[in-house]
């Protein structure tokens, strides 16, 4: 029997990642929404959507303010020209920076994220 049921995702998920104290889960979605959850309480802490493409990878930081999300743009089969790094913040759902033309990162699709 499962512990937790997590209902909120309506596509299919992607990506997740559970925090090393087991006490936050980041989830991410084909139709590009991504929640960070109590996992405990099972109920959603933060709720965002990226703007152009589904996640693709997910990682939050141990001290959960801050998470890496990569997309994939729908629909369009290149070389990574149509991908996306971006780190978030956790907390209120927005950009806090754009790593996608970085020379590390341009033009690759990254499918892991995590933080060490």
């Amino acid at each position: 029997k499962p512990a937790r049921t997590l209902t909120q995702h309506k596509e299919w998920v992607i990506a997740m990642e559970l925090s090393r104290d087991g006490k936050a889960l980041i989830t991410g979605d084909d139709a590009g929404r991504v929640f960070v959850w109590d996992a405990t309480a099972g109920t959603v802490s933060k709720e965002w959507k990226v703007p152009k493409g589904w996640v693709y990878a997910v990682g939050l930081s141990p001290d959960k303010k801050q998470a890496c999300v990569t997309e994939r743009y729908t629909l369009v089969f290149d070389s990574g020209r149509h991908a996306a790094v971006k780190l978030w913040d956790a907390t209120t759902g927005t950009v806090s920076r754009d790593l996608s033309n970085e020379k590390e990162f341009k033009g690759h699709h990254i499918i892991s994220a995590s933080y060490s």
